[in-house]
């Protein structure tokens, strides 16, 4: 069960970025880096969260 005690966790800033490229109209290319500056953090006590992260991809549409 959960306590019903309020908890007020620890503030903390987070830079993302994301950006993509449409070469054709049916293509797209994509790159997003989150968590740029490696932050640690909780949104949920005693669970962390991702540390700095890299995607990437392609989409095509039919």
């Amino acid at each position: 069960t959960w306590p019903s005690t309020r908890l007020t966790l620890p503030g903390y800033s987070l830079l993302n970025a994301a950006v993509s490229f449409n070469p054709a109209s049916s293509f797209q290319i994509f790159f997003r880096l989150d968590n740029i500056f490696n932050e640690e953090y909780e949104m949920v006590k005693g669970y962390g969260t991702p540390g700095f992260s890299v995607y990437g991809g392609v989409n095509f549409i039919f």
